[in-house]
């Protein structure tokens, strides 16, 4: 495919020009310089998500191209290099989603609520973004990676804790209650370390739940446990229930 970006190049058009070109749409101009910078849209995104696999047949993908496209919508010469603010929009909205339909960590771990809106947002929002916000946001990043290479250790991961997890206030207080007394057991906690799984029988003689309750709820307790006891400090302040109850 012609790469529009080499095309405008050679009669001397600077990349802001180009980016404004395609912002009006010219015959087609836009969907085009879309095609043509997949490949960078693939980039940022499996930069950010940390896998590779049927990356463009995910619902991340859509958005992210959707966030190329406003990045194009909003883009002026004052947002300096147009890459470098695509990049920012991208990963912004894409994390918007995740956290939005907690689609990874859903009932389990609440991220931050950072929403940008409109173009007004971003431009307001953009120099801020490569500091404390962007900067918080790649540390939940890299904290989620870590989360899920443990929970992989005990048999679970992020999909299963979200189908698993319960859905009431109630349930999800007494079991985190639950794994909180497992902590405070240290026989019951090395068991848990040796052995790599929640000791279900023995728990249940300690704690108010019965066994029946803790091996159905086995995934959201063993997530809980992990992330007291591990260096998981974003996602330990954020374990909450949808109605976003915080831990101490």
């Amino acid at each position: 495919m012609l790469n529009i970006l080499n095309r405008k190049k050679s009669v001397g058009n600077s990349l802001a020009e180009i980016v404004q070109a395609v912002k009006r749409d010219k015959h087609g101009e836009r969907n085009r310089f879309i095609a043509d910078y997949k490949p960078f849209v693939i980039r940022v995104l499996v930069n950010l998500l940390g896998y590779k696999t049927n990356i463009q047949g995910t619902d991340e993908f859509s958005i992210a191209l959707m966030a190329f496209n406003e990045a194009i919508e909003c883009y002026d010469e004052d947002k300096g290099n147009f890459f470098s603010f695509a990049s920012m929009v991208i990963k912004r909205r894409v994390y918007n989603y995740i956290t939005s339909t907690s689609k990874h960590i859903q009932s389990a771990v609440f991220l931050s609520d950072l929403e940008l809106e409109n173009c007004s947002d971003i431009n307001n929002k953009h120099h801020a973004l490569y500091s404390e916000d962007l900067f918080n946001f790649i540390e939940i990043q890299e904290q989620l990676s870590r989360f899920e290479e443990a929970l992989h250790q005990y048999g679970s991961s992020l999909d299963i804790l979200a189908l698993e997890s319960p859905k009431h206030e109630d349930s999800r207080i007494q079991l985190i209650e639950t794994a909180k007394m497992l902590l405070e057991n240290p026989k019951l906690f090395k068991t848990f370390l040796d052995k790599k799984r929640l000791p279900i029988s023995k728990l249940s003689k300690f704690v108010h739940c019965d066994r029946k309750t803790i091996s159905r709820n086995k995934h959201f307790i063993t997530a809980v446990v992990l992330i007291l006891s591990g260096e998981f400090d974003y996602l330990k302040n954020y374990i909450i229930t949808n109605e976003r109850t915080q831990i101490k």
